[in-house]
């Protein structure tokens, strides 16, 4: 009774105008979000976005760790990584294990694995490998941020420096999905593996974290992704902003999962990812 009252109040909103040609419904989610937040849902076969905190939506914030799917498109495009099982081995002289690494990190990474682990360190080695030129290239073809000047290739500096709202970050999932930039369709398939969370009769989702700072001294956390299920195919991303970096990382994956469950997209847990 608890979830089935919740989703009556989920749906009491009102519908005004949204993207061009597709309407949204505002979401009441404040009995989620006691934080700053906001959460985005495109329904592909409705053509119609369900949205939580419309302004905070359209703002921009650091990518963080989302933009390590772009990254890893790159990678695989310019041919740095030789598919899905090519395996790049863990320097422990260069980066030796830290406090709050997950035991994922300390091992040796395929791209795969390193976006499921979310892999800082195998991200600041495949970006030793691209020019400021190529990232600006991929920026425009894939429309992630196009325009930008990249001054210099240094991991940090760019996931620190690009910006996304949440309607772009699911803006963005949409047109991987469909392939609108004309991708190799290994690219897409190795990508899609990368993501994989959780997998069940009933829906398939893939999804990806980002965490760190943002404005005065606040942590901000992603969640982003899609959802498939039977014909059904859902989009989302949800940010989160909290002073305590940690409990922003842990506010992103929860506050998703109570979103996605509530909304009946999907049901029960997923795995938790406790990287950035």
């Amino acid at each position: 009774m608890k979830y089935l009252y919740f989703f009556v109040l989920l749906f009491i909103a009102f519908v005004c105008k949204g993207q061009p040609g597709s309407a949204y419904t505002e979401l009441n989610l404040d009995s989620i979000f006691r934080e700053p937040g906001t959460f985005v849902l495109y329904d592909y076969q409705r053509d119609h976005y369900e949205i939580y905190n419309p302004a905070m939506a359209e703002k921009e914030y650091a990518v963080h760790s989302t933009s390590k799917i772009f990254w890893a498109i790159i990678g695989l495009e310019e041919g740095f990584i030789q598919g899905g099982n090519d395996i790049t081995p863990w320097d422990s002289i260069r980066y030796p294990r830290q406090d709050g690494w997950p035991n994922g990190w300390t091992q040796d990474q395929s791209v795969i694995s390193a976006l499921g682990y979310s892999v800082n360190w195998y991200f600041i080695e495949l970006l030793k490998k691209m020019t400021p030129e190529m990232i600006e290239k991929y920026l425009n073809r894939l429309d992630y941020k196009a325009g930008y000047k990249v001054e210099g290739v240094h991991y940090f500096g760019l996931t620190n420096t690009i910006k996304k709202s949440a309607m772009a970050q699911v803006d963005f999932l949409k047109r991987l999905y469909f392939n609108d930039a004309k991708l190799a369709s290994e690219t897409l398939g190795i990508i899609k593996q990368g993501l994989l969370r959780r997998q069940t009769s009933e829906y398939v989702l893939y999804s990806k974290t980002g965490l760190g700072p943002v404005d005065n001294n606040n942590g901000i956390g992603w969640y982003i992704g899609f959802v498939e299920k039977g014909d059904d195919l859902y989009f989302f991303a949800l940010n989160v902003i909290h002073p305590d970096e940690m409990m922003a990382a842990k506010l992103r994956i929860d506050y998703g999962k109570r979103v996605l469950n509530a909304m009946k997209i999907i049901n029960g847990d997923f795995l938790r990812q406790k990287v950035e």
